[in-house]
């Protein structure tokens, strides 16, 4: 399964981040290409703790969370939690090389490291915040054609 702790894997995301254009358009769904970017850095510092948020949804359960994290896809038109919205600064090319970076400093986190509590999804292993945080941006890249 893939994760952003993989170099390979997180270099083939970074490919698909740089095909972004300011101009891409959703396949699916009411996000912007920039609300998208902001959203998807956003979770990503949600995992390293930086934006932590009250878990309040019923998906944060053994064995629920795991089995919409390693086994079932992300359905499409899916509501973006008020949690992990953030409004866009303005600037594309920064808001995607700040996604980049964040990418990058998740990427590092060491094997073992005792993650924050998801807002979604309870208390996940490292492991697992990995492996989501790739198919959640993995997610909206496809729906951004890319």
């Amino acid at each position: 399964m893939a994760t952003v702790y993989d170099a390979t894997a997180r270099g083939k995301l970074h490919a698909r981040i740089a095909a972004l254009t300011a101009d891409s358009r959703p396949r699916w769904g009411k996000m912007t290409v920039g609300r998208m970017v902001a959203h998807c850095d956003l979770h990503l510092r949600h995992s390293l703790g930086e934006h932590l948020t009250p878990v309040n949804k019923p998906i944060r359960f053994f064995p629920l969370n795991l089995l919409i994290i390693y086994v079932l896809p992300t359905p499409k038109s899916v509501p973006t939690m008020n949690e992990l919205r953030e409004p866009v600064s303005g600037v594309f090319e920064e808001d995607v090389e700040r996604l980049k970076a964040t990418l990058e400093k998740l990427g590092a986190v060491p094997r073992g490291t005792r993650m924050p509590v998801h807002a979604a999804f309870g208390t996940i292993g490292h492991h697992a915040h990995g492996t989501l945080a790739h198919n959640h941006l993995a997610h909206h890249l496809t729906q951004f054609g890319v």
